[in-house]
């Protein structure tokens, strides 16, 4: 971590301090742009919002033309933050593949009639689909009656597994060292021991992603019959009934 700067409060992020900083944002936010829903990037990211494609380094040096040394890495801070809630590529995935767990045996469902199923945009769940097959959840079968279905059994597919398909498997919090800056900075040598409200966002992550390990489809599948209405369950039944013919 580079040590905090000496400059003066509200200083323009004008020199080293800010090719440091956007070299390392632009970095982060190049593998977020590969591993992430592009749609869901643009509609949260305020430099997405101000400039025509998203995470151009030009916006990075245009936006840290307005901040200060102090305020420009608490600035790309919350851009990752706001970045890295759950898209809603989790819950179209995650509805898509339970669905296809319920298909017989050589069955497949296009991506057209998921869409229909859940009433979403074809175009943006298409790409989602892509990236749980990228991720070895979903098989593409090709030709007329081809589709979607499940890549291995549905008791072998976790939560988690289909969240990091589509959203990556960047940690949800990101530690941007600020008690390293301000008046009671100190040299690097100093910070031996890690940041408590790093190690207590570590240890979040780390039980949140145990939690989605240790469901899969097939729970996901168990829990709907047992939750669902059962008109709805009915209604279900006759739709999957009359694609499959």
């Amino acid at each position: 971590m580079k040590p905090a700067s000496t400059d003066p409060p509200g200083t323009p992020v004008g020199g080293g301090d800010a090719s440091h900083y956007v070299d390392q944002a632009w970095a982060r936010l190049r593998v977020m742009e590969r591993t992430r829903s592009i749609v869901s990037i643009w509609r949260r990211s305020v430099i997405a919002r101000r400039y025509p494609l998203p995470f151009r380094r030009r916006a990075l040096v245009a936006a840290s033309a307005t901040h200060s040394t102090e305020t420009f890495p608490v600035y790309l801070g919350q851009l990752v933050s706001e970045i890295m809630k759950l898209s809603e590529g989790i819950e179209w995935g995650l509805h898509c593949a339970t669905l296809v767990a319920l298909l017989p045996p050589e069955s497949a469902l296009p991506a057209s009639r998921l869409a229909e199923y859940h009433g979403v945009p074809g175009s943006y769940l298409a790409k989602h689909l892509q990236a749980l097959s990228r991720a070895g959840i979903l098989q593409s079968v090709p030709g007329p009656y081809g589709g979607y279905r499940l890549a291995r059994p549905a008791a072998e597919i976790t939560v988690l597994d289909v969240v990091e398909a589509i959203d990556g498997t960047s940690p949800a919090f990101t530690c941007t060292e600020i008690r390293r800056r301000g008046p009671t900075a100190v040299p690097a040598r100093e910070y031996r021991l890690p940041c408590s409200i790093h190690a207590v966002m570590d240890r979040a992550d780390a039980a949140w992603r145990a939690e989605l390990t240790a469901t899969t489809l097939a729970d996901l599948v168990q829990q709907g019959m047992t939750n669902a209405s059962p008109q709805a369950l009915t209604k279900g039944v006759v739709w999957l009934q009359e694609v499959l013919r």
